[in-house]
């Protein structure tokens, strides 16, 4: 069990605007929806070489998982599939409230793991990783990528600018997904 110190500090009311990944709490702030985040399991392919592909998500406790500690019932992974939803409680030689962490020991051949694409889109890419249990999507929190922003009628120009530009820029982004919704996060 690896733990990482850190800390989040709410600097809102210094600031015009906040960008937030992952599941949003009720508020006031208005959120625009600036990409979605999906995650996928990977590993690598030494990891693959020595332990097998999973086909299916039940083959999974057969595996070794890296468990992200900071998520709800981080060793119960859910998969919507052909045949509905399973739940798969996995377990790993490695669990750790750090995700970079996470992702170096599935770089490094030490298991599978649940990612955003984004994360894992370039490794992918070069080989490094491979995407596996693709007849399926897992069901996680809300991963969705947010810029929050206080409900004024009157945005500064400046603030709507930034806004504007951070949609422009997350639509074309090779390893996101999208999004183009605009809600009240309360």
């Amino acid at each position: 069990s690896l733990s990482m110190t850190w800390c989040w500090f709410n600097y809102l009311f210094k600031l015009t605007h906040h960008l937030r990944a992952g599941p949003l709490s009720p508020s006031s702030l208005i959120a625009r929806t600036l990409v979605a985040n999906p995650v996928v399991v990977y590993g690598s392919v030494e990891y693959f070489n020595r332990a097998g592909t999973p086909e299916t998500p039940r083959e999974l406790t057969g595996h070794n998982c890296v468990i992200h500690t900071r998520h709800p019932k981080g060793d119960r992974w859910r998969f919507k599939g052909p045949k509905g939803t399973v739940e798969v409680k996995v377990s790993g030689n490695l669990q750790s409230n750090d995700g970079e962490a996470l992702h170096e020991a599935v770089l490094n051949g030490h298991g599978l793991g649940r990612f955003p694409i984004w994360l894992c889109g370039p490794e992918v890419e070069s080989g490094a990783i491979r995407r596996v249990l693709t007849g399926y999507r897992v069901e996680s929190s809300n991963l969705q990528v947010h810029v929050l922003y206080p409900p004024n009628k009157h945005l500064a120009a400046k603030v709507r600018r930034f806004i504007d530009f951070l949609v422009e820029r997350f639509a074309h982004q090779r390893f996101w997904g999208r999004g183009d919704t605009e809600f009240n996060a309360g």
